[in-house]
């Protein structure tokens, strides 16, 4: 699945265990908090360190994540956008007719 605005999507994981992307990666970082004859080998410890996993939380967090899509500002990140109340909002460009601020 993709990770383009992660940040808006909590609770993670398919049944909403992990509140936070803070909890997924130490989740991942300790290679799982279970126990489970049937979880992939593949799973291991990744052995960050705590200043890995706050940079890591942070890209996921802001890196990934669209202003305009995070504070509802047309066009989001499509070229163009016809609004519901008839309003045309005309293509133009990434940088969008929204601001962040």
């Amino acid at each position: 699945s993709a990770l383009r605005n992660v940040k808006l999507t909590a609770p993670y994981f398919h049944n909403g265990g992990k509140a936070t992307l803070t909890d997924v990666v130490n989740f991942y970082n300790q290679g799982g908090d279970f126990n489970n004859a049937e979880k992939s080998s593949i799973i291991r410890r990744l052995f960050l360190r705590s200043s890995d996993r706050t940079a890591l939380v942070d890209f996921l967090t802001n890196a990934l994540t669209d202003c305009r899509t995070e504070k509802q500002r047309a066009p989001f990140d499509h070229p163009s956008l016809v609004v519901p109340n008839g309003t045309n909002l005309p293509a133009v460009g990434a940088a969008g007719t929204g601001t962040c601020s």
